[in-house]
């Protein structure tokens, strides 16, 4: 009997939460217990400012631009079973972070669905993820994100089909390359999948991405779903999302999917699944699709990518500037910046503790149109330290043109 209870002793924890853990805002946006059958976390109503900081009132979290997340700090999270978490999207699309000071109990389940692809104009993804190609209109266009697949053409076959959203693998010849890793250095989402040119066929959104950190215990008897959203009849699917769990212990029967929408040459890749804890219980967590990348840890939890990690941005379009916090908005809303019809159309890219050698894609998402990649240049005079690289746009390119940087060491 003494052994029996030895052995199922609860280890003390030892995770902590760099920059939270023993601070006054610990905990201060208190224990998160809905009842609600569907209750909505509105990120649009975060407050800006520094992740580590107090919000001003209420528990909105906050967004912070620089490490682009929207930042929870909870005391516990108990969601019962029969309750649905669902978000509405914070303007940058951003993901979301829990840092929860107490245990996390999730018998109900967390959804970061990325919209299917005959929702809206521009499919919205789950937080962190990127929207799908176009719909209702006679054009079509790519899906957004480092892996977006790219417009379909008449007829329906071969390399005329929408592509899926790419992200843990590469999901067609017409998609966007596969990006991330299993450690989930960088909290990202899964990419949008191309629309038909017809209008009833719009490409599915990406699944979203979320960290949840507690130096308790998580015990999942429910579900996270990231799914990609699916196509619109012959629209790519997005790609699946991305879902990390860091915890003094890790405990359950429970399901995390990360799946991409859509079927066959159509759909978006699956995303990625990690586990950290000091400890896992003997119940195991199934994930769709299965792989879990996991890792025994102590000490404190990596929340953010290192400050001397290589970074990537756009400075300018045609010698303007880009805003700080660029929102890369194709409907409606206005626009980051506003390039004369006339002017130069260079692109120039900023790169940080990256190497030369290295490989910089400048991705171009028009409103309507084909989805097309570009190799900057490397400027006279950069270093690994810090360079800049000039692309060039077509001369021919008009109308609402998103822009997104990916720099590769491979």
């Amino acid at each position: 009997m003494l052994l029996a209870l030895l052995s199922s002793m609860r280890i003390a924890a030892d995770i902590s939460i760099p920059g939270i853990s023993g601070t006054p805002v610990a905990g201060i946006d208190g224990n998160f217990a809905p009842t609600s059958p569907t209750t909505i976390i509105d990120l649009s109503t975060s407050l800006i400012g520094a992740w580590d900081s107090a919000p001003a009132s209420g528990t909105t979290g906050v967004y912070d631009p620089e490490k682009w997340g929207v930042v929870f700090k909870y005391s516990s999270v108990n969601i019962p079973a029969g309750v649905t978490i669902k978000f509405r999207n914070n303007a940058t699309r951003a993901p979301v972070v829990w840092l929860v000071t107490g245990d996390v109990t999730i018998s109900g389940n967390i959804n970061l669905y990325g919209e299917d692809g005959s929702i809206r104009q521009f499919p919205e993804p789950g937080p962190g993820g990127f929207r799908g190609g176009s719909h209702f209109t006679p054009v079509g266009s790519g899906g957004m994100g480092p892996g977006g697949g790219n417009r379909g053409q008449n007829p329906i076959g071969g390399s005329s089909t929408p592509g899926g959203g790419s992200y843990r693998t590469n999901a067609s010849a017409n998609s966007g390359p596969s990006y991330g890793d299993p450690e989930i250095t960088q909290l990202l989402g899964g990419s949008g999948g191309g629309s038909h040119r017809e209008s009833t066929r719009g490409g599915g959104a990406g699944g979203g991405a979320i960290l949840i950190v507690a130096t308790g215990r998580i015990h999942l008897g429910g579900s996270i779903d990231a799914f990609g959203g699916t196509s619109s009849i012959y629209g790519g699917g997005g790609s699946g999302g991305s879902i990390r769990l860091v915890a003094s212990e890790l405990t359950g029967t429970g399901f995390i999917n990360v799946l991409g929408g859509g079927s066959g040459d159509l759909a978006g890749s699956p995303g990625f699944i990690r586990a950290e804890a000091e400890v896992f219980g003997a119940n195991s967590v199934s994930a769709y699709p299965p792989g879990i990348s996991s890792e025994v840890i102590s000490g404190p939890a990596r929340i953010w990518p290192e400050e001397t990690g290589p970074r990537a941005r756009i400075l300018s379009v045609s010698n303007l500037p880009i805003p700080p916090d660029p929102r890369s908005d194709l409907g409606l809303a206005p626009t980051d910046v506003n390039v004369p019809f006339n002017g130069s159309r260079e692109v120039r890219i900023e790169t940080r503790n990256f190497p030369t050698t290295g490989t910089v894609t400048l991705f171009v998402t028009p409103a309507q149109g084909d989805r097309t990649s570009l190799k900057p240049a490397l400027l006279p005079g950069g270093t690994s330290a810090l360079a800049t690289w000039q692309a060039t746009l077509d001369s021919a390119l008009s109308g609402r043109v998103a822009l997104q940087v990916r720099a590769a060491a491979e």
